[in-house]
């Protein structure tokens, strides 16, 4: 979404932003998804439910574009969250490996 048309929308109490972060990551780059997240935040008045995809999915044309995010993705991401804004909570649906 073009950034001047994300910030004409409207705020919402829920944002839903599923399998999208990666595509802006292959096409733009990892500081054009934070850009994007942190818009995001500014619209997403309550929460936010999100998923993307992850570097270790092999035979998708985007992974290697995705930063790697080493042996711990969920970590990698709750930061990254964290870094745009996103830092009440993170609750993963799938916990991560103990």
């Amino acid at each position: 979404m073009a950034p001047e048309l994300l910030s004409k929308s409207p705020a919402f109490d829920t944002v839903i932003v599923l399998s999208v972060l990666y595509q802006i990551m292959y096409e733009h780059g990892v500081d054009s998804a934070r850009e994007f997240m942190k818009r995001i935040r500014e619209k997403a008045a309550k929460s936010l439910i999100f998923d993307m995809g992850q570097f270790n999915e092999t035979g998708m044309k985007w992974a290697p574009f995705l930063p790697g995010v080493g042996p711990g993705p969920y970590a990698w991401i709750a930061e990254f969250i964290r870094a745009c804004g996103f830092s009440e909570r993170i609750h993963f649906t799938h916990p991560p490996p103990s």
